[in-house]
């Protein structure tokens, strides 16, 4: 295999979700990650710039150990737009950035951060007023997050024709697959690792 055509490990970051590593063709272009990512409704932000589906991996500049942040489009425009500034100045400084991206990957890392703040926590709960303020801001994130879910005006329909048969279709999944007739420009190349609130700030870009 020459070196045009050989896959390169980049890491795909989903703030507060998942942090992913993939291998993917230089020449491959970006909107390839739509299959893996079904969702219309998103942007790719990579060194401080929104990269374009038509690009390819390799004329958008990324190299191996290289790592995009993937930024969802949220139902009030203003959020989206302060989330987008965020990442594109964060990411501007690649390198800073790949380098907290391999310390969440890390996961002897990520087990003593989870250490670390179990630690913290217990020593608030030993603290009623500490405990209570951090009760309250909780409290008031989750009615933030219920306000926006209701703003949206989502509209249950369950009055749909019954199938005769058990349906075959194959359920959606994060990641595609080979399926036998031919490799897709990108593939998985380990496992998920989720980023869940153990994870300590200062290794949470």
């Amino acid at each position: 295999m020459g070196t045009s055509t050989r896959k390169i490990p980049i890491v795909i970051y989903l703030p507060s979700k998942y942090v992913v590593k993939l291998s993917v063709a230089p020449s491959a272009y970006v909107n390839e990650l739509r299959r893996i990512i079904t969702i219309n409704n998103i942007d790719f932000v990579f060194n401080g710039t929104i990269l374009s589906g038509n690009q390819t991996f390799r004329s958008a500049g990324l190299k191996s150990g290289d790592s995009i942040v993937v930024i969802f489009h949220k139902s009030n425009s203003d959020k989206t737009y302060e989330e987008l500034q965020k990442w594109l100045q964060i990411t501007q400084d690649s390198e800073s950035f790949n380098e907290k991206m391999q310390l969440i990957l890390n996961e002897d890392n990520a087990r003593e951060a989870a250490r670390l703040r179990d630690v913290f926590l217990s020593k608030i709960e030993r603290k009623p007023r500490s405990f209570r303020r951090l009760c309250l801001a909780v409290a008031e994130n989750n009615k933030n997050k219920e306000r926006e879910v209701q703003g949206n005006n989502f509209s249950l329909s369950i009055d749909y024709e019954k199938p005769e048969m058990p349906s075959c279709d194959p359920l959606p999944i994060f990641f595609t697959s080979e399926d036998g007739q031919g490799i897709y420009p990108v593939a998985k190349d380990e496992t998920i690792i989720p980023v869940t609130d153990s994870i300590s700030p200062v290794l949470k870009p």
